[in-house]
């Protein structure tokens, strides 16, 4: 194919995707916890503060830095906002694609089979929520596409070029997020076999040689500037994983990551054929081991890298690695339809069955546009901000926080160790609150006696300056403390 075309094939995919993703970027869906968590470290980032979570204490950036730094560098230009915040996972999508289409140019996928592959990805329920999410999984994805680019081109031409930049491409995924550490560990054992058979250590050694500057990066970003010790930053790496528990301990966190998953990515209803459908092609692909072995080996990374989730992770992490391990199954697809003997006339059911993928998406994308549209996220920070001084002090769910973003702002999500007061009480007690703000619709994680003592502060102490309705964030109220 000539070059232009594959030009004009790019602008094409990209407008589908923004014409897709943009409208109601902010509005659906709703905002969530860790959306103000990572920007806050961007928001200080782009301030000239570092690194620095002032919003909860710690975490959400302040450490596997990639993140902010790209997020940061948006606020800078275009200003702080949720939409800002969610472009920026948008510019994630657009270079994926990229990513996705250089594989399958580079594979020599006819064009009809091409568009298919991209357009369920594009129309994916997965993708499009984490390309409209404030957190780092689009960017570790895009890190991972790049990293299985490189992968298949060392399977073509052998080139060690190709080793050292899936080793640079896994050090960026992991100072997008800990998720990165899963690759690491897939295509270091990856390599280990690689220079075991080829009685030369050179393989691994040119993989670690990209790896190994980001690890150093992450450690003097921690260590040196933050003032993390190895004791805690070790801690905050396990903290979601079960390779520290006891055997017993690990089974039981793998039983209820197993369980959670079932729950929070809806198996029961129309998701399950979302799951089957991508563990049908892997294990179809498993079956190519003679006939196309690009197809086997990719169906094997995706089985080694599920494997590694299930025995290292434990519960939600386990529903963020779907995102990665799913990416494996569009390639398949492409190479899959990309042959013409299949046999069992699978040549037939398999665009049958990626038509009824296509259809199951497009169902609950619909569902999820319904159930979440309402009230843009900006419209609500129109409305707090003019009531909110800049160095105000301020309690507020943190979802609260983009418009209160200039103050200094406490949250249900704080680490109170972080901070000069022990609890909410404390700071309640310390008659140095401004402003409470309340509403109605998200989810409120203060303990019960928390929100008791904040109900009864802001009604002896307080009144409410101004109150707005929303459609799907109920009524937020602006609560003034009397001095």
């Amino acid at each position: 194919m000539k070059k232009e075309n594959n030009y004009l094939q790019y602008v094409i995919i990209v407008l589908v995707f923004l014409l897709y993703q943009l409208p109601f970027l902010d509005s659906v869906k709703k905002i969530i916890v860790d959306e103000s968590w990572y920007s806050n470290v961007a928001y200080n980032f782009s301030i000239g503060n570092g690194f620095i979570n002032t919003n909860v204490g710690a975490f959400g950036g302040d450490v596997c830095f990639f993140y902010p730094l790209v997020e940061g560098t948006f606020f800078y230009i275009f200003g702080t906002s949720l939409y800002v915040a969610r472009l920026v996972s948008i510019l994630a999508g657009i270079i994926s694609l990229f990513g996705i289409l250089s594989v399958l140019n580079y594979l020599k996928i006819r064009n009809y089979v091409k568009y298919i592959t991209v357009f369920l990805f594009i129309f994916s329920y997965n993708y499009f929520l984490i390309f409209r999410f404030a957190r780092p999984e689009a960017w570790v994805l895009v890190s991972f596409i790049w990293i299985i680019y490189y992968q298949i081109r060392y399977w073509y031409e052998g080139k060690n070029i190709f080793l050292f930049l899936i080793g640079i491409f896994t050090g960026t995924s992991f100072l997008f997020h800990p998720w990165g550490l899963s690759f690491a560990l897939l295509f270091g054992m990856y390599f280990v076999i690689i220079s075991f058979n080829r009685k030369s250590v050179m393989p691994l050694l040119i993989y670690s040689a990209g790896v190994i500057p980001f690890v150093f990066l992450l450690f003097f970003n921690a260590v040196v500037l933050n003032n993390i010790s190895l004791s805690v930053l070790l801690e905050r790496f396990l903290d979601r994983s079960t390779v520290a528990d006891s055997a017993f301990n690990s089974f039981q966190k793998v039983k209820s990551g197993f369980s959670n998953l079932f729950y929070k990515y809806n198996l029961k209803n129309g998701r399950l054929f979302i799951v089957l459908f991508h563990a049908f092609i892997t294990c179809f692909g498993l079956t190519f081991y003679k006939k196309n072995k690009v197809i086997f080996r990719i169906s094997v990374l995706q089985l080694v890298l599920f494997l590694i989730t299930i025995l290292s992770y434990s519960g939600r992490s386990m529903e963020f690695m779907l995102h990665y391990l799913f990416i494996f199954t569009f390639f398949n697809i492409a190479l899959l339809m990309n042959e013409n003997d299949l046999k069992y006339h699978l040549n037939k059911i398999i665009p049958i069955l990626c038509f009824l993928f296509f259809l199951n998406n497009i169902i609950g994308i619909i569902a999820i546009e319904k159930k979440d549209y309402g009230s843009p996220y900006s419209e609500i920070t129109n409305n707090i901000q003019p009531y909110i001084p800049k160095s105000s002090i301020v309690l507020a769910p943190i979802e609260m926080w983009f418009p209160c973003k200039e103050s200094e702002f406490y949250n249900s999500n704080a680490s109170w160790d972080f901070t000069k007061y022990k609890d909410v009480k404390e700071l309640l007690d310390s008659k140095t609150i401004d402003y409470i703000i309340s509403t109605e619709g998200v989810e409120n994680p203060y303990s019960e006696e928390n929100i008791n003592t904040v109900e009864k502060f802001k009604y002896e102490n307080g009144s409410v300056i101004y109150s707005f309705s929303t459609k799907n964030y109920g009524t937020i109220s602006i609560w003034k403390v009397k001095k």
